[in-house]
């Protein structure tokens, strides 16, 4: 038993020598790491956009907070003169204030799962915009991998590629 487990052990350890061996070239290890919050962050072509974006979904959100705004409005208005209505007008009343409601959560459900749909779409571009530029600046340097900086305990700076990205997607 300790036997087969030895001999698993050491299996396990060829493996990832192997695997190891499979990712370096003969110049060593050729890492690299990326910052991509900061490349996304300061990104102009993302902050553009944003701000049409912004512009698009703008005067529907407008318009959305001008409805929610008369159905509180409605409201007050139907809570205060309660006392004076009728049960069945009082009814009717907050009845109708329901159906409002209801008709507005849907809208706004729908106007959210839009701009998500929208900003999904943006990003998707922007991000394979920087994948592209990240793969060309590992293929000039002769990175066999790239990895997140976010994901890496440790990296030498020299090993840092997000200026080299930063100044390709700035061109």
């Amino acid at each position: 038993m300790k036997l087969r487990n030895f001999m698993l052990g050491g299996l396990l350890v060829l493996n990832i020598a192997f695997a190891s061996a499979s990712i370096t070239d003969s110049s060593g290890s050729r890492f690299a790491v990326v910052d991509m919050h900061a490349i996304l962050e300061g990104l102009p072509k993302l902050d553009t956009m944003r701000k049409d974006l912004e512009k698009k979904f703008s005067v529907e959100r407008d318009e959305i907070v001008k409805e929610q705004t008369k159905i509180q409005e409605e409201a007050k208005k139907v809570e205060r003169d309660s006392s004076v209505m009728t049960k069945a007008d009082l009814a009717k009343a907050k009845e109708n204030i329901q159906k409002q409601q209801r008709s507005l959560q849907e809208r706004q459900i729908k106007f959210q799962q839009t701009v998500y749909t929208a900003q999904d779409k943006v990003m998707k571009t922007v991000i394979d915009e920087v994948t592209a530029v990240v793969a060309t600046v590992a293929k000039e340097n002769k990175y066999v991998m790239v990895f997140p900086k976010v994901a890496t305990i440790y990296a030498q700076d020299s090993t840092d590629i997000t200026s080299k990205v930063k100044a390709k997607l700035s061109k």
